[in-house]
Order: structure tokens, then C-alpha cells, then sequence
């Protein structure tokens, strides 16, 4: 891969590598531009926090009207709410009347991610939870509707119906990744607080995690 913070050479060069408490100990959520930091970091998915306590799946039902953008057309993939027996409406599109088959379910998935410095929250959006899932949202949540009696936007179902999509989250876990994070400071109630979001899953490579303690031992000879 390249030499940015999402290619291969990230992952061995210790610039680009670093733990999660690092995320606060050098200030990486302050950038300037107002885009944060991005790092990659060795660390285990210790927790999905996807439980039957919580009404809603971790997805939103996304609007897939294209729209134009600097880059050209594209799917406007933002939320759609529902206004009962009426459909989906996207607000920003100003279409009303969808119904469900009209639009795409996209993972937000929350997670506890850890190393040996410490634990942090981050969340992984639809293409990055879709891997570290092994399906995607428009599949999964389907499912969660199917088994949960739910409305077409995923509330209001029995949870206690569907043991087994919960479970599909546990086994899941509890793997170790190279994630490409992105640091970020977010204010929510006048209170600054740090945002990481996953841009990047990889699995971890043996032959890359030698030549990275290679580059370490060199540094301290």
C-alpha cells in the first residue's frame, strides 16, 4: 500500500502508529484545520455496544435519491425518517412518500476498542462495520425486522424476539485489527470532547508487525 496514514507504510512507520491514549497525551483532536488527526493503532474490539436494552439497531435508513455533488452524481445517503403509514421522508432531498424498498440501511455501529494503554469509544460507519460485521446493514437489519415485529425504521420491536442477531454481534468480538482512526474534537453541550470514527479495518499481519519491531529496536541501538 502507500505511504499515507491509510496505506501499508502506516502501519510500520512510527509516526503514523500510535496507542490510544496517545489520542489525548499529543492533543491529535486539535488540528487546525478543523479535520483532526488520523492514526493507525493496533487494538482488540473488545465490545459491539449493540444490546436488547437499546430499542433501536445501530443503522439509519439512508436516502438513495442521487444527487449532484463536486465529485458528480452520487446516492444522497442521508437519513430518512418515517411519518407513519406515509412513508419515508428525506428532508434533504425534500421527497416524502418513500417507501422502505426506496431506500438502503447503513450501519453506525458504537464500539470499545482496546490496547495496552487504554480503551476507547469509537464508531465505525457502514463500509468499515459491513467488514468487521461480515454483513451488511440492509441484510442484517432486515433480519432485526423480520424477527423483532419492528416498524419499517427499525423501532418498536420486540428485541427480546431476536436472542440469536444479538448474538451474531458477540462473536464478533474480541478480534485484534489494525484500525485507521480518525481523531477529532466535536463540542455537544458547549463541552469539547474527542470523536473517533474508524476510516480504515485491516487484519493484522505478522511479517508487518516484525519489520515495525525491527524499525523500533533499530531506533533505541
Amino acid at each position: 500500500g502507500g505511504g499515507g496514514a491509510g496505506g501499508g507504510g502506516a502501519l510500520t512507520d512510527p509516526t503514523k502508529r500510535k496507542t490510544l491514549a496517545a489520542v489525548e497525551g499529543e492533543g491529535m483532536a486539535h488540528a487546525e484545520d478543523g479535520k483532526g488527526s488520523v492514526f493507525v493503532c493496533k487494538a482488540q474490539l473488545a465490545r459491539i455496544l449493540v444490546s436488547s436494552q437499546k430499542a433501536t439497531p445501530p443503522a439509519y435508513m439512508a436516502c438513495t435519491n442521487t444527487v449532484e455533488s463536486a465529485r458528480g452524481p452520487r446516492s444522497c445517503n442521508k437519513k430518512m425518517t418515517l411519518n407513519g403509514a406515509d412513508g419515508f421522508t428525506c428532508e434533504s432531498c425534500s421527497i416524502s412518500g418513500l417507501p422502505a424498498s426506496t431506500g438502503r440501511w447503513r450501519w453506525i455501529l458504537p464500539m470499545r476498542v482496546l490496547d495496552h494503554s487504554g480503551a476507547k469509544m469509537v464508531t465505525a460507519f457502514d463500509e468499515e462495520a459491513e467488514a468487521l460485521l461480515g454483513e451488511s446493514a440492509n441484510d442484517s437489519i432486515g433480519r432485526f425486522i423480520s424477527l423483532t415485529g419492528a416498524n419499517p425504521d427499525g423501532t418498536e420491536g420486540s428485541t427480546e424476539m431476536a436472542p440469536e442477531w444479538y448474538e451474531g454481534f458477540r462473536r464478533r468480538e474480541r478480534v485484534t485489527k489494525y484500525f485507521t482512526l480518525r481523531a477529532k474534537l466535536d463540542t455537544y453541550n458547549d463541552e469539547a470532547r474527542v470523536r473517533l470514527t474508524v476510516s480504515r479495518v485491516r487484519d493484522v499481519d505478522p511479517l508487518t508487525e516484525a519489520k515495525r519491531l525491527l524499525g523500533v529496536i533499530k531506533a533505541f541501538a
